[in-house]
């Protein structure tokens, strides 16, 4: 029955994709923003209740912005937007699990446009709260979401190693996903999930397992899954337990205040 449901509902988001082409074939702009709102509405339905689906810019400590994101999860049970009742809000970085950027196409262009979104949002410095421990993962997510691909998947799995190329492992995209055909992990996802956590037992066991020979670690460096209709049935099963895995976040507010004083005692 789950199977039949998550097939069910692939094949409803191709056709309404395709609805969303039809009708706005003539304004992008509007059948991007359809688009988007098709994943955050199937996103709202299938994580966990205390991860918000947002949209909005995303700011560091040091005052730098990502890009506008198209879909953004955050803590909600622990954050709130600055900004919140306008159209574009802004969420201090260390409120956000993950950014999910929606493409039509995966095409080398769509590719290189995500890579770069990605690496401005992974070098944004964190400054986190968690005087309770309660925190377990510190990474953002970055996955990117497009509704066609190419059929041959070797050249899509060409055309990401290229768009990734030189990359650090850390500032590589996370997931993505085209449903109904394939998923990619990679980045920090493929790492932690592959390893675990430095200092864990599993990371530990990993070492001793390739003779202590830490660039063995990663090789290879991603995964690619020709999953047809399974693949959102997976990657919502890793999307979740990172997210559960994850704990709660929020930042730390005083490293965003550049003042050398706060005032002086009454």
């Amino acid at each position: 029955m789950l199977k039949r449901y998550f097939d069910d509902l692939t094949e409803d988001l191709a056709r309404e994709s395709e609805r969303i082409r039809a009708f706005f074939a003539t304004h992008a702009l509007s059948a991007g923003i359809n688009r988007e709102e098709l994943v955050a509405r199937l996103l709202r339905a299938h994580i966990i209740p205390s991860v918000g689906v947002e949209a909005g810019l995303i700011l560091a400590r040091n005052e730098e912005f990502s890009n506008q994101a198209d879909v953004i999860l955050v803590d909600r049970q622990s954050n709130g937007p600055l900004y919140g009742p306008r159209r574009i809000p802004i969420w201090l970085k260390e409120a956000v699990y993950g950014v999910i950027e929606v493409k039509t196409q995966l095409s080398p262009s769509t590719l290189s446009d995500s890579v770069r979104k990605c690496v401005r949002l992974k070098r944004l410095p964190n400054s986190f709260a968690d005087s309770l421990g309660r925190q377990k993962v510190t990474d953002t997510l970055f996955c990117v979401w497009a509704f066609r691909a190419p059929d041959d998947l070797q050249l899509v799995k060409a055309n990401i190693e290229s768009a990734i190329s030189g990359l650090a492992q850390s500032e590589q995209p996370d997931f993505i996903i085209v449903p109904g055909c394939f998923l990619w992990r990679g980045g920090h996802y493929f790492d932690i999930s592959t390893n675990g956590q430095p200092g864990s037992d599993f990371y530990q066991q990993r070492i001793q397992s390739i003779g202590g020979d830490l660039e063995r670690l990663l090789i290879p460096s991603f995964e690619m899954l020709n999953l047809g209709t399974n693949a959102l049935t997976v990657f919502f099963y890793w999307l979740n337990n990172w997210l559960y895995a994850a704990g709660p976040r929020r930042p730390d507010l005083i490293r965003y205040y550049p003042v050398d004083s706060w005032g002086e005692k009454v």
